[in-house]
């Protein structure tokens, strides 16, 4: 196994959005979130957790609000760890720049700290996460585990 840091500058297919879990209400212990990042003619395949994820799902809903469909995109700029193992390589966030208007970014931090604090979920929003046909790699979830600081599960 071998770790890098990455910097992506691109943007955040609003369609892609995944989780690996059925039901999830709160999108954070132990359910990454899966979504690709647009750099060029490259879809970079990302996994958020705990927080970041929360802050991933909550912009990516009010992105879509505002466009009205899936096809659009969110500029950002990404942060994060590049695991690569033989043949495969995926990348987990460590921090998101959203280059997006402050209409968007207001709005998104109001839904953000509601998921904080527990007053609503995706399913009262009305939303329904697909599920991955990924999974993170046994990799992903050591890297997962350090950054808590809690003995990996492998």
């Amino acid at each position: 196994m071998t770790n890098a840091t990455i910097r992506i500058d691109g943007a955040l297919a609003l369609h892609s959005l995944r989780a690996i879990k059925a039901n999830t209400s709160g999108l954070e212990n132990d359910v990454p979130l899966f979504f690709k990042i647009r750099a060029g003619i490259q879809e970079h395949p990302v996994w958020a957790y705990d927080r970041l994820a929360i802050v991933v799902f909550c912009y990516t809903h009010v992105a879509r609000q505002n466009t009205g469909d899936l096809s659009g995109v969110l500029e950002v700029s990404l942060d994060g760890v590049l695991i690569s193992q033989g043949n495969c390589a995926n990348v987990l966030a460590k921090s998101i720049r959203w280059h997006t208007s402050s209409a968007i970014r207001r709005v998104a931090e109001q839904l953000i700290n509601s998921f904080i604090s527990g007053e609503i979920t995706p399913e009262t929003l009305g939303v329904q996460i697909q599920m991955s046909e990924r999974t993170p790699t046994k990799d992903v979830f050591a890297a997962i585990d350090k950054a808590r600081g809690r003995k990996s599960r492998i």
